[in-house]
């Protein structure tokens, strides 16, 4: 096929009738003829008739029940993979026949001559049909104007298509295998981070971490002998700073004892603390040990010291005179077990609790 001024041309060899009478050389030449018009230059020429398409018709009925009977042949299926039964055309026809002519089941003859299978006798008879009027010429200037006209195009389209696929998968190729390589270093950087060779992950994960719980245990370990030591060095330094305080609070407490009275007073209450008999009153207790008086307020006589022992004193003196005092807080001689122990008259002690049973 060309293309001349725009129009696209078949170019046809004649090359005979089946006679064997040699061409001259004039009409061994090409002939340019428009493919769209092929069908209607034939019949111009008389090589179809114009109701082509009714034979054609009728050898497609024949082709649909030919296929049916097809015997159950290796070849012949692995034929009939490849056809569609709607697009079986003269060349699909004689590559059938073909193979039931060249397999030996099917291939055998008579005496007659005559093919012995139905199936070889139905496909023969079906190529005869189409060579009977030329019918196989028109139905191949038909499908050479499909082609032309949808096939083609098409098949071109699918093959645009199909390029520019493939220079997109050949980009995409190259940034996943640049992606692939960026991955894997950042892989292999993971890896030794996390101290593993990444081959079995899993395992190598679960060893990894029963090494850092064993090291996280003995880090544990170390931190608490080491706060165990610095606890006993703080309570040591703790305890000697304890002891030099007393020692400085009981050096300036001696050098900053006041009078020898005070001293004997100290002494005089450490004895009465410490003294069985407690009959007397403190300050007569400390007057006794020390010799001294109070010193503070006017002095008493000694009629009146003696009738204060003897009945008290009165008003207000009586009750507020002796609160809160060093005195009064040490004084115990009014104190005592058998008084306290004792009921007031008229009063009687509470029989005993004999639970919430008891009646």
């Amino acid at each position: 096929r060309g293309e001349e001024g725009g129009v696209r041309l078949a170019r046809m060899k004649v090359t005979g009738d089946g006679n064997s009478k040699p061409l001259s050389p004039e009409e061994e030449l090409p002939i340019d003829i428009n493919y769209a018009k092929f069908t209607d230059w034939l019949m111009d020429r008389q090589k179809i008739k114009h109701d082509w398409r009714v034979g054609l018709r009728a050898i497609q009925e024949k082709v649909g029940t030919a296929i049916e009977n097809l015997p159950d042949n290796e070849v012949l299926n692995a034929v009939k993979g490849t056809i569609n039964v709607k697009e079986i055309n003269y060349f699909t026809v004689k590559k059938i026949r073909d193979v039931l002519t060249s397999e030996k089941d099917t291939a055998q003859k008579n005496w007659l001559g005559q093919y012995k299978s139905q199936a070889t006798k139905d496909w023969q008879a079906i190529l005869a049909l189409y060579h009977k009027d030329n019918i196989h010429l028109a139905e191949a200037a038909q499908i050479m104007v499909q082609n032309v006209q949808f096939e083609v195009p098409a098949l071109r389209k699918i093959v645009q298509n199909c390029v520019k696929a493939q220079q997109e998968l050949h980009r995409k190729e190259g940034e996943y295998k640049r992606g692939a390589e960026e991955f894997r270093t950042r892989y292999a950087k993971e890896c030794a981070k996390l101290g593993i060779q990444g081959k079995e992950v899993k395992k190598e994960l679960l060893q990894q971490a029963a090494k850092v719980e064993a090291q996280e245990i003995r880090r544990k370990q170390r931190d608490a002998k080491k706060y165990g030591k610095a606890l006993q060095t703080e309570r040591r330094q703790d305890k000697e700073k304890g002891k030099r305080d007393d020692l400085k609070s009981i050096e300036k407490w001696r050098k900053n004892r006041s009078t020898p009275g005070d001293e004997a007073k100290n002494e005089a209450l450490l004895d009465f603390a410490t003294s069985a008999s407690k009959k007397k009153g403190l300050n007569d207790f400390i007057e006794e040990k020390t010799g001294r008086r109070k010193d503070e307020g006017p002095q008493k006589s000694e009629y009146r010291r003696n009738m204060d022992k003897k009945y008290g004193r009165g008003g207000k003196a009586k009750t507020m005179s002796k609160r809160n005092t060093f005195e009064s807080s040490h004084d115990m001689s009014d104190f005592s077990v058998q008084r306290n122990k004792r009921l007031p008259p008229g009063i009687q002690a509470a029989p005993a609790f004999k639970g919430a049973g008891g009646r």
